[in-house]
């Protein structure tokens, strides 16, 4: 994974203002939540997390396709 954060044209405010989840947040709490994200980029096929792994918090996906699955107790 790539941080991408510090790209000089790239607005994580705006980003994040964009997206309908926090459009009635308001403007201190985008900056505060803005200033903790972080942007990363995936390689394809990339693992993630795993399962009963702790997440780092909320992923949203800006581009292309990420698979979601769970594995169940006999491996299937």
């Amino acid at each position: 994974m790539t941080d991408l954060s510090v790209t000089p044209d790239f607005s994580l405010i705006d980003r994040l203002a964009d997206l309908p989840y926090f459009h009635t947040l308001a403007p201190d709490r985008l900056t505060a939540l803005a200033a903790r994200a972080l942007r990363r980029t995936c390689d394809p096929g990339a693992f993630v997390f795993g399962q009963d792994e702790p997440s780092a918090g909320l992923w949203i996906v800006e581009r292309g396709r990420v698979k979601v699955f769970r594995l169940s107790a006999d491996g299937r």
